[in-house]
């Protein structure tokens, strides 16, 4: 018989969620390089997406039965949510890929996806470490990367504006790249999102 309840593993339910996204990622650079492929590929991000929505609904709902949590519900809650926040942004940037029938591959938004995949990845080996609170000085180095790639995906972002203003002489062309590119930038600034509660949590329990 348990005299005390057993705490909720919340990780898995993190490293769910990293894993899919990891996955989406990759997904969206392919898109970024092979347009015949559009199609398929959006497809597959999008059951990602719905993937990660039910991990998210089952945390949500473990989180208002169990007793016991590993640190502070509310930020149980905020970390898997900026997680998901990160694949709705890949699954944006991936829906008006297809939708806009983008005609090109661009290699602004090529350079885009590649720094949300080091993101990505990043977060990931963020997210494994958190596990255990001892890991805290490598996680922290994890932490610090992925604040330096968001900087990156920054001037990344600002640098193919310039380039789709100069080169893309057809305006629906150009704003359609534009809004993709933009939404890439922002799945990067997620990333961002998810190490400031991991930190948060850290801080709190050092």
């Amino acid at each position: 018989m348990r005299l005390f309840p057993r705490s909720e593993d919340f990780h898995k339910y993190f490293e769910g969620i990293t894993r899919h996204i990891l996955t989406a990622a990759e997904l969206l650079h392919q898109m970024a390089t092979e347009k015949e492929r559009s199609a398929e590929l959006g497809k597959q991000i999008k059951d990602l997406e719905h993937e990660c929505d039910g991990i998210t609904h089952e945390t949500m709902r473990k989180l208002d039965t169990t007793f016991i949590t590993p640190f502070d519900r509310e930020d149980i809650h905020a970390l898997v949510s900026r997680l998901d926040d990160v694949i709705d942004n890949i699954d944006v940037a991936a829906s008006r890929i297809v939708l806009y029938e983008i005609p090109r591959p661009s290699k602004e938004l090529e350079a885009l996806t590649s720094l949300l995949r080091k993101a990505t990845t990043v977060v990931a080996s963020a997210i494994s470490k958190f596990r255990d609170l001892k890991n805290s000085k490598e996680t922290m180095g994890d932490l610090i990367e992925i604040n330096r790639i968001e900087d990156e995906g920054d001037q990344a972002m600002r640098a193919a504006l310039v380039s789709l203003f100069k080169n893309i002489k057809d305006p629906f062309e150009l704003i359609k790249l534009k809004e993709v590119i933009e939404d890439v930038e922002n799945a990067i600034d997620r990333c961002e999102d998810v190490a400031n509660v991991i930190e948060s949590v850290i801080v709190k329990n050092a």
